[in-house]
């Protein structure tokens, strides 16, 4: 397998550039089974796009048209096996943020043969393995970064990321505290709670302190969600409001982070869809810096930290949102 995807490269890679090589600047990335090589540097870079699509198609024709020899030569085939390997062209893109191993956009113009180039923003945007398709990312942040990305991706300013990332924070500062946090989904709760000696949930049970407890679930180390999730159910046993849910297997929850506190907790979970939040919990001591830098900031440098971008965002609008603290982090 790994030998056929090096020859689709260094044959995609030979018909821009008559070496054959898959160590190129034109092959730009590999995705398992797949390559994607850049017009850009080659004597096809002032094509334009739909001249872009035929060429793309027939170097897939001729990439299909040396596997036989190849797989005669290298798996000893004879020419009827060497046949069955096959390649296709998948996508056209106009531009692209490569970030690391399956983390990249592309603004794709034709999938599979498809012109898709009828929107405002002239192709349509594929997406592997960046914060906008994970479960932990909000849908506001979502939005906001979808912004930052379309900008990126059709040659936007580094001015204009700014200035969106500036009027999103306007609104984000609005919300409640513990709104700014991670939404997650807890797992295996029964199990870690078992482990910790907490009976089928009721943390009424047994006679460990919350001290005690705490210092076992560092023992044993209960991963961050369950931990928070878990220290949900202990408030509720605290401050006696067993009229509020219990965190269980399988809940959509939102992770706030806490300063220090009397209880030695670091961070807290709540149920994703409560309406009616308890005056316990809104008195919580929330790490509001914490939570914006590592829910906001760190996704929105996840994208540009590729384009070598020093987001100089005006420090009297920073600070009103997040502090000096976390604008230093910019």
């Amino acid at each position: 397998g790994r030998n056929i995807t090096r020859h689709m490269s260094s044959q995609a890679v030979k018909e821009l550039s008559g070496e054959y090589t898959y160590l190129s600047p034109i092959r730009t990335i590999n995705d398992t089974d797949s390559v994607y090589v850049t017009f850009e540097g080659t004597k096809y870079a002032g094509l334009t796009m739909p001249e872009k699509v035929k060429l793309a198609d027939e170097i897939c024709e001729h990439i299909n048209d040396s596997f036989s020899e190849f797989c005669q030569k290298t798996f000893n085939v004879d020419d009827a096996h060497g046949q069955l390997i096959k390649c296709a062209r998948e996508v056209v893109y106009k531009s692209g943020l490569l970030l690391a191993k399956k983390h990249y956009a592309l603004l794709v113009i034709d999938n599979e043969g498809n012109d898709v180039t009828h929107n405002d923003l002239g192709g349509h945007i594929k997406l592997r393995g960046l914060d906008l398709v994970r479960a932990d990312t909000s849908p506001e942040i979502k939005k906001l970064l979808t912004k930052v990305l379309e900008l990126i991706l059709t040659n936007g300013t580094k001015s204009q990321v700014e200035d969106v990332i500036i009027d999103f924070l306007k609104q984000y500062n609005k919300k409640d505290t513990w709104e700014k946090g991670a939404p997650k989904s807890v797992r295996n709760i029964s199990d870690w709670e078992e482990k910790l000696g907490i009976v089928k949930g009721d943390y009424t049970v047994g006679n460990k302190s919350v001290h005690e407890l705490e210092q076992l679930e560092t023992l044993i180390n209960v991963p961050a969600t369950a931990r928070a999730a878990i220290n949900w159910n202990k408030l509720r046993v605290i401050y006696n409001d067993l009229a509020v849910p219990q965190i269980m297997d399988g809940h959509r929850v939102i992770v706030a982070k806490l300063k220090p506190n009397p209880f030695g907790f670091k961070s807290v979970a709540i149920p994703y869809d409560m309406t009616e939040i308890p005056q316990w919990f809104k008195e919580l001591c929330f790490d509001v810096n914490e939570m914006d830098a590592s829910v906001v900031i760190k996704k929105i440098r996840n994208m540009t930290d590729a384009l070598h971008w020093e987001l100089n965002l005006d420090k009297n609008k920073m600070s009103e949102q997040f502090g000096d603290s976390v604008e230093e982090e910019w």
